[in-house]
């Protein structure tokens, strides 16, 4: 990028401090948008308005680090009227892991619209695309489609690519993880096929999706991050849902790493 007399200018003002290097060594990345972790939250885009729902989206940055994540959220309405929510996860924590976080976001929209197929076939040809554009690296994914209400009754269509499993909290406070459609991540397995699994989801239920860092801490078996995030999300269960979110965001193993998470609250009958 140039100014008026053909000197090459910086297109984010403090590139050498987001990434510790001069921003001509990235001039051919192409990536003329990233942004300081502390400000990466006003990048996300909000959640759409669905009648019936609530949708609330987070995403806070690591307080320990000074380079960028690769979570990522995404939620949008199909042509077919259903609600489709993504989280995902890059590997890595730096410049490369923010391009193929927003390369692979886009990717799975266009491949989440193009047509109408379980989950699963559609994290396939992701994986696929993942693969033949990305090489070695790798990422986790859930996609889930929200259906409904026919009857009044909600369903959940989802498939998981080595992420952490989706978590339903009901009215009453009982929590517990959909442990159906168990894949490997992306980037790995390249064509083989995946699978997906149908939830019902109770009336006025809390679906969370969220990334590892809302669970994980260094040196510490994930299940006991899991059951911590599953007792605080019951005791949350009536909170009002923005609530709910900031309030799983105190979490005192939070700001370790990066997290993302998106919640939807059904109607009741």
């Amino acid at each position: 990028m140039s100014d008026s007399r053909g000197e090459v200018i910086e297109p984010c003002p403090g590139w050498h401090r987001l990434t510790g290097q001069p921003w001509e060594e990235h001039r051919g990345h192409g990536w003329l948008n990233a942004v300081h972790p502390d400000d990466r939250e006003s990048t996300k885009t909000d959640p759409p308005r669905v009648s019936g729902l609530e949708i609330a989206a987070r995403y806070r940055a690591s307080a320990t680090s000074a380079e960028i994540g690769g979570d990522w959220y995404d939620c949008f309405v199909r042509p077919d009227g259903s609600t489709v929510l993504t989280i995902g996860d890059v590997a890595g924590h730096d410049l490369a892991a923010a391009v193929t976080m927003s390369q692979l976001r886009n990717m799975l929209r266009g491949l989440a619209v193009d047509r109408q197929e379980p989950p699963g076939d559609i994290l396939r040809r992701m994986n696929v695309a993942t693969e033949l554009l990305n090489g070695e690296g790798t990422a986790t994914c859930i996609l889930a489609h929200l259906e409904g209400p026919d009857s009044g009754v909600w369903s959940l269509h989802y498939s998981v690519a080595g992420h952490p499993p989706p978590l339903l909290v009901t009215h009453e406070g009982e929590a517990r993880f959909l442990e159906g459609a168990v894949n490997p991540l992306l980037g790995a397995g390249y064509d083989m096929s995946r699978s997906s699994s149908v939830a019902v989801l109770p009336a006025r239920s809390t679906l969370l999706l969220y990334t590892d860092g809302l669970v994980e801490v260094p040196g510490e078996h994930l299940d006991l991050g899991l059951e911590r995030l599953r007792r605080g999300s019951a005791s949350l269960a009536r909170e009002p849902l923005d609530d709910f979110c900031d309030r799983l965001l105190q979490l005192p193993t939070v700001y370790r790493d990066d997290v993302a998470m998106i919640a939807v609250r059904l109607p009741g009958i």
